[in-house]
């Protein structure tokens, strides 16, 4: 507990939860909890009757064991403020140099500040002593309900805010994205992308610009010049603006009026492969090391990371012409400089995948035979890791010309081609989703959907998947 609010951080409750601090925000900003949260210096605290109502209307199913902990196992109100002063002061009287006498409330501590030093009340004298005791009174009630703390708190924060905001104002544009991607937790490959382009292009245009410096010219401007990684460009500048714009270091959100440059630049579609296509590509692999990988590619449609990150226990052998592939993690950069293993690219990337076929069955035995006693299933030449991507998608492109095929292929295309016979099979999308670990199942469209009721439904679906 927060010891300075009557409240919850929103660490605290993300720990409970067990989500990540981003969801808890974004959840009490969609259920429009957000505007109640109050900042204290630099932490966002929810109130202890806003924290019970968002987890009643977001998560009931864990609104016991919420009520629990913190309403009912502790007493919330006491553990929520630093402790309140004891003294009651004194009443002194004063007679005046006109004769009249006067009563006055003096040494009576209203609250302890963040310092731990506490802070005194300084009132106006009364014509009786009575009076003066009825208002130390009403002084007592208010400091135990915490009325003095919590105006302390609420103009602490305010300041904390200006403060900040008038900070980031005196800030270059370039040094507040460099934090703000800097802390964000993206993936770290993305984090490497982004800070390459704050730390080149987007330094070389804005220079030492401060933020409130920015024109909305300037920064369409620079959108205009770049001729390539559009995308990426356009992130940086929305999420950054986005956040000046809510800390109000900016008059308005820029991104919102920022139009996006059209450029030629020359795309590679993603075509599927057709079912002659993937016929001529397999007599071209026809005892090839990689045989294996590709058929699997072909049957399962996993991602080529899923693939790299394969261990031989993940494949596991059912009979002679069945297998369960258990995805369960994933291939690429854990940070600016080094390539591991690492979680899936979504939860629902975590999967069980069924392959179907007496060859294929013989080509994954062989394949975890030759590696048994390694770390990895797709291991490469020096026997250090999994096999390059890069180098795989060399060798797919020898296939493809090989096998008299236009196309230009790489891994994904695999991906493309078993969503792209899945559908002309009219199998449900949601059933797609399942089988490729997609993630946005609930754009998909569910008019014809149903779920998978069991693990035979799903050999079914992977038999003949390439048969007319």
């Amino acid at each position: 507990m927060l010891t300075t609010y009557c409240g919850l951080l929103i660490s605290e409750l993300a720990s409970f939860l067990r989500l990540s601090p981003q969801t808890i925000r974004k959840g009490l900003k969609n259920s429009g909890f957000m505007v109640d949260v109050k900042r204290v210096g630099r932490s966002l605290v929810i109130p202890e009757d806003v924290a019970t109502d968002f987890i009643r209307e977001c998560y009931p199913s864990v609104l016991v064991d919420f009520t629990n902990r913190y309403t009912e196992g502790k007493d919330f109100k006491q553990t929520g403020y630093q402790a309140i002063p004891k003294s009651i002061g004194v009443i002194t009287s004063v007679l005046q140099k006109s004769g009249n006498r006067y009563y006055y409330i003096k040494n009576f501590p209203l609250y302890y500040d963040n310092q731990g030093k506490p802070v005194y009340y300084k009132g106006k004298g009364f014509i009786s002593k009575v009076e003066a005791e009825n208002q130390r009174n009403k002084l007592i009630r208010q400091r135990t309900n915490g009325e003095f703390k919590t105006q302390y708190l609420n103009r602490s924060a305010e300041e904390s805010v200006t403060t900040l905001t008038e900070r980031i104002m005196k800030q270059s544009y370039v040094s507040f994205c460099r934090e703000f991607f800097t802390n964000r937790d993206n993936q770290a490959a993305t984090k490497e992308l982004y800070l390459a382009i704050i730390n080149g292009p987007l330094e070389s245009w804005f220079g030492g610009i401060k933020v409130e410096e920015l024109t909305m010219e300037d920064l369409q401007d620079y959108l205009d010049t770049r001729d390539s990684s559009i995308k990426n460009h356009m992130v940086i500048l929305r999420q950054t603006l986005q956040r000046l714009s809510l800390l109000g270091a900016i008059r308005c959100n820029y991104a919102d009026r920022l139009v996006r440059p059209q450029i030629n630049v020359k795309k590679y579609p993603k075509e599927a492969l057709t079912s002659d296509e993937v016929t001529a590509i397999r007599k071209v692999i026809v005892g090839s090391p990689n045989q294996w990988a590709i058929e699997l590619l072909l049957a399962s449609g996993m991602r080529i990371g899923e693939l790299q990150a394969l261990r031989p226990e993940d494949v596991e052998i059912l009979n002679g012409d069945r297998a369960l592939i258990h995805i369960t993690g994933s291939w690429g950069k854990i940070n600016s400089s080094e390539y591991g293993r690492k979680d899936t690219k979504t939860i629902t990337s975590r999967r069980d995948v069924p392959v179907v076929g007496a060859n294929l069955i013989t080509l994954l035995k062989s394949a975890k035979l030759k590696a048994k006693g390694k770390a990895w299933l797709f291991i490469n030449r020096s026997k250090t890791g999994p096999i390059e991507k890069h180098n795989f998608n060399r060798y797919l492109s020898s296939v493809v010309t090989q096998a008299g095929i236009t196309k230009r292929l790489t891994s994904h295309v695999f991906r493309h081609t078993v969503a792209s016979i899945m559908k002309k099979k009219r199998i449900p999308d949601t059933t797609i989703a399942r089988f490729l670990g997609h993630a946005n199942v609930e754009t998909l469209n569910r008019v014809y959907a149903h779920d998978i009721s069991s693990k035979e439904e799903l050999f079914e679906i992977a038999t003949d998947l390439y048969q007319n």
